[in-house]
């Protein structure tokens, strides 16, 4: 694989104004209130220009905005209270011992170091809601790259079709659309399973599902290279947009593989939050 250039120098970031305000309203107001106890509470300082300025964010959404570090990093700090959940679990097999998942969390998905809560609350949607920082390497996002290879056009156009049908089992009313949607999605594993670049996702993927975490946003725009010398990986940077099943939605197995009838997802946050 051809690879990728490296990406565009950033603008400084100034939380007076900046395109973040027309999308993630809350993260200038809550940058200008606990920038100093932030950096404090992630064990590392956002990336500054040579004036002091915080560069522009890496990219932001809805409910999170990620900027580089000055250790070369990067972090994303956001009040979708599913995604750190998800990363945790994430976490886990990464650093857990060695084995098929692991090394499938380690290839596919963004290397994890640290998620916390972070100090005091921001105004979101009308609410005041906690905040989380998910500490991860640095890797530069695939979107807009022009030159990939076939191979990773495959595999981004794979991942697409998953994360379409995502949408569907959430647009499913009852427990008998969304399990005939969960079958399409199984087959499309094995969609997954015949591209390399993506082989080891599928396999994290199917482990998620198995504990009742649909995970949603596996779309181009949320996959990253990760440059190693020589070479370049695809992997997932984003574990936003998730929710947890409950029993009701999925009584029979699915090829044989039962699904948990349960998972800690409320002592799991609970534990992030713990400070």
């Amino acid at each position: 694989m051809a690879r990728p250039p490296p990406p565009e120098r950033v603008s400084p970031f100034t939380a007076k104004a900046h395109p973040t305000a027309t999308k993630a309203r809350w993260i200038a107001p809550y940058l200008r209130t606990h920038l100093d106890r932030i950096e404090a509470a992630l064990g590392t300082e956002l990336l500054r220009t040579n004036n002091g300025n915080l560069f522009a964010p890496l990219g932001f959404g809805e409910f999170g905005v990620a900027f580089a570090t000055e250790d070369g990093r990067a972090v994303k700090l956001t009040t979708d209270d599913a995604e750190p959940v998800v990363g945790t679990v994430v976490q886990g097999w990464q650093q857990g011992p060695p084995g098929p998942l692991r090394d499938a969390a380690r290839a596919s998905v963004v290397l994890i170091d640290r998620i916390v809560r972070l100090p005091g609350k921001a105004q979101h949607q009308g609410h005041t809601v906690p905040v989380f920082g998910i500490v991860r390497e640095g890797i530069t996002p695939v979107e807009g790259m022009s030159g990939l290879d076939a191979a990773a056009k495959r595999a981004l156009d794979a991942a697409n079709a998953n994360y379409d049908g995502w949408e569907h089992w959430f647009k499913a009313k009852t427990p008998a659309k969304r399990l005939a949607v969960a079958y399409a999605v199984w087959d499309g594993w094995e969609i997954l399973d015949t591209e390399p670049e993506v082989k080891d996702f599928a396999l994290v993927q199917r482990n998620l599902w198995n504990l009742g975490i649909p995970l949603m946003d596996t779309y181009a725009k949320n996959f990253g290279w990760r440059q190693t010398t020589g070479t370049s990986q695809l992997v997932l940077f984003d574990l936003g947009g998730s929710e947890a099943l409950s029993a009701k939605d999925f009584i029979d197995p699915i090829d044989g593989d039962s699904f948990e009838s349960y998972f800690p997802w409320k002592e799991t946050l609970k534990a992030i939050e713990a400070p």
